[in-house]
């Protein structure tokens, strides 16, 4: 991964509206599925500091709280992969799947409007080293 995010998305995922509840720490939000199931989202691209690290980590969940409060008019999705046919026989293997799914928290790319927010974060510096 370069230092810019990936450049591109997985080639197959789901995509879907989602309203962020509140931000957990620098990557990981909770969020409202259109269900109205609530579920925790690894934000992709990047690893923000852990909050316990002072100050980068509750600097990171601040920046995330702000970009989300800046732009609330803006639509929120999320862009879930799905995993990769490594044996390339048409099936996504279900292990696969369940390994998307880590620390209860589903893994996925997010935007809010047109802006990438693994992108946004790690141009604001909000990055593990």
């Amino acid at each position: 991964m370069s230092d810019k995010g990936p450049a591109t998305l997985p080639q197959h995922g789901l995509s879907l509206p989602v309203a962020w509840k509140r931000v957990i720490d620098g990557d990981t939000i909770e969020a409202i599925l259109p269900s109205g199931r609530t579920v925790n989202i690894r934000i992709e691209g990047y690893d923000a500091p852990e909050i316990k690290i002072i100050p980068d980590g509750p600097a990171a969940k601040q920046g995330l709280e702000s970009l989300l409060e800046a732009t609330a008019d803006q639509e929120l999705t999320v862009f879930v992969p799905l995993p990769v046919d490594a044996d390339k026989n048409g099936r996504v293997d279900f292990d696969e799947l369940l390994r998307a799914i880590s620390f209860e928290r589903v893994r996925a790319y997010m935007f809010t409007g047109s802006v990438r927010i693994d992108r946004w974060m790690i141009e604001h510096g909000y990055r593990a080293e």
